[in-house]
């Protein structure tokens, strides 16, 4: 459904590798970094930093405890995932709950005036799950109880089979939308100067 998607561009003055180093900042990856330049390293098997040459150092720092991880993910980053030279796909890094939050995919591409950075925000699957079972729960049961007999409240579940998905589809476009709005602020201000 378009209305769980989302596409816009912004325009940067910043070269293309600048533009990725400012995202590459403010984003949480399972990919080492050099301690020299903070680069993003090939992978965990790299000897040698692709940018600066600089040699890695094998001692892998000590992973915290789980619980540690849990409480403290966020660490000054907005968002996790992946960010490569041609793109990226990342999500927001929130302290609460919410299904419905947007899966940020994009491109890096040159403009006359710098880098013009092409996003699409589409909603999580947890997300499409929780529509989908919320719509398809709604219409189920009521159709249960008309197939067992008990017509004489069909009025009531008439309103129901109709206001329940409503609803459900409602709390989920709110959830999402709010969600992309935040995620499309901190990006514009990401690449503002």
């Amino acid at each position: 459904m378009a209305i769980f998607r989302q596409r816009f561009a912004i325009e940067s003055p910043l070269p293309m590798d600048e533009a990725r180093k400012k995202l590459l900042a403010v984003v949480k990856t399972r990919l080492p970094k050099c301690e020299k330049c903070g680069e993003m390293l090939a992978g965990a098997g790299a000897l040698f930093c692709s940018s600066c040459g600089q040699p890695v150092s094998r001692d892998a720092p000590p992973r915290q405890p789980w619980l540690q991880r849990a409480f403290s993910s966020r660490k000054g980053f907005e968002f996790e995932g992946t960010v490569r030279a041609q793109g990226f796909w990342i999500t927001r890094i929130i302290s609460y709950r919410n299904a419905c939050i947007p899966i940020v995919t994009g491109r890096f591409e040159p403009s006359g005036a710098g880098t013009r950075i092409v996003i699409e925000m589409t909603m999580h699957p947890l997300g499409w799950v929780l529509l989908v079972g919320g719509v398809g729960l709604f219409f189920a049961v009521p159709a249960a109880i008309l197939a067992g007999g008990q017509s004489s409240s069909s009025n009531v579940l008439a309103i129901v089979v109709f206001a329940g998905p409503c609803f459900i589809y409602m709390v989920c476009w709110l959830a999402f939308a709010a969600e992309a709005s935040i995620a499309r602020g901190v990006m514009g201000r990401i690449w503002e100067s």
